[in-house]
């Protein structure tokens, strides 16, 4: 699977080539599944909203950086602000939190 994640302020697109099994256990544990998903219910949209979470935002040398965690990053740091936004007519609450080394974005 290959996600894509395109930064306007720098034209930049970063993209992440995942292997099947780092796909099946990063949304196996955010489902909370004791089992493997299927093909088809790892492809559903509430499932795979998860793999953003794993998305971090790194500034280096004044130019945004994106990597994919392993690990779950939500709500680690200071929560530094939240707003409902609104993409492709849907309205989301995009949460911003702060530690020392990175900033992470959850929704």
């Amino acid at each position: 699977m290959v996600i894509e994640v395109y930064v306007p302020a720098s034209k930049e697109t970063f993209r992440f080539e995942l292997d099947e099994g780092t796909i099946r256990e990063t949304l196996r544990s955010a489902a909370g599944s004791g089992e493997n998903l299927s093909w088809d219910e790892m492809l559903r949209s509430e499932v795979l909203c998860h793999l953003s979470k794993r998305l971090m935002l790194r500034v280096v040398r004044g130019r945004p950086i994106f990597l994919f965690s392993r690990r779950n990053l939500v709500e680690q740091g200071v929560l530094i602000d939240k707003r409902v936004i609104r993409a492709e007519g849907a309205m989301f609450i995009l949460s911003t939190f702060r530690s020392p080394h990175e900033v992470v974005f959850y929704t």
